[in-house]
């Protein structure tokens, strides 16, 4: 083989890799942005989340507030009829 076959062999094969390398690039774009959009719902979803963690948290306060006020009246309305 002369130094022409060697230089075309070695340059078919830097073009071969070169279209690999370009190819793995275009298909590891493609993930990588479905990556970064999942991860843009995911904290969408967490904020949402968060939102109504909180606010059944509040609810749930409330609740509590509401139940302690009606044990309050019945007990005030037993003790009126006691009388």
């Amino acid at each position: 083989m002369d130094y022409k076959e060697k230089y075309e062999k070695l340059q078919k094969d830097y073009d071969d890799l070169y279209e690999g390398h370009e190819n793995l690039t275009h298909e590891w774009v493609r993930p990588k942005k479905e990556l970064k959009e999942l991860h843009g719902d995911y904290d969408g979803l967490l904020e949402d989340y968060n939102k109504l963690d909180n606010a059944h948290g509040k609810l749930y306060q409330d609740y509590l507030k509401l139940r302690e006020e009606v044990t309050n009246l019945v007990i005030e309305r037993d003790e009126l009829l006691l009388r």
